[in-house]
């Protein structure tokens, strides 16, 4: 065995790099559509938000693995796929988050407000118990913050993109052959 038979099997080019960069692009994406939803107040339509922002989660990390495997041969482990995907979603979970912070703390303030009536409105929909609806507001109150909001996308960004990347990365892996 010589010295070259050790560098075919070490990626060409790291993961951290592609996934900063996948990182910022989608995060930018991602606090995008927070401020279209912020501006045209569609709040209430959480069933939108949650595909488009499952597809654009999706997308970043698959983008991710393909550029990585580009950049290495075409192959990536299990384990590459996983830390660089999740890696990915942390820094868009932040970036988005820290967007949503900036416009609810200084374009907006009142938005937190108009989240919390449409909240309560379909609470009242839903027939909610009137003496748990005191409780259910203050809740809500407490939770509709500026900060909760960047921790909100941290938090996504960490969890969401765990499992993502478990998912995603069992169809985008390519496991270099043993004996090449």
């Amino acid at each position: 065995m010589n010295d070259n038979d050790l560098t075919v099997a070490q990626p060409k080019a790291p993961w951290f790099p592609i996934s900063l960069k996948y990182g910022i692009i989608f995060g930018l994406i991602s606090g995008l559509v927070s401020v279209v939803i912020f501006l045209t107040e569609n709040f209430g339509n959480i069933w939108l938000g949650m595909v488009v922002g499952l597809l654009v989660s999706i997308t970043g990390i698959v983008l991710t693995h393909r550029e990585y495997k580009n950049n290495n041969g075409g192959y990536m482990s299990y384990g590459q796929g996983l830390i660089s995907g999740i890696v990915m979603s942390i820094i868009a979970g932040l970036i988005s988050g820290t967007i949503s912070f900036l416009y609810i703390k200084f374009v907006d303030p009142t938005i937190l407000e108009k989240m919390s009536e449409l909240q309560i409105q379909m609470l009242e929909k839903m027939n909610f118990p009137e003496d748990k609806m005191e409780e259910a507001i203050a809740k809500m109150e407490e939770e509709n913050t500026a900060s909760k909001q960047l921790t909100g996308g941290l938090f996504s960004g960490l969890i969401g993109g765990f499992v993502l990347s478990l998912i995603v990365s069992a169809f985008t892996k390519r496991t270099r052959p043993e004996f090449e």
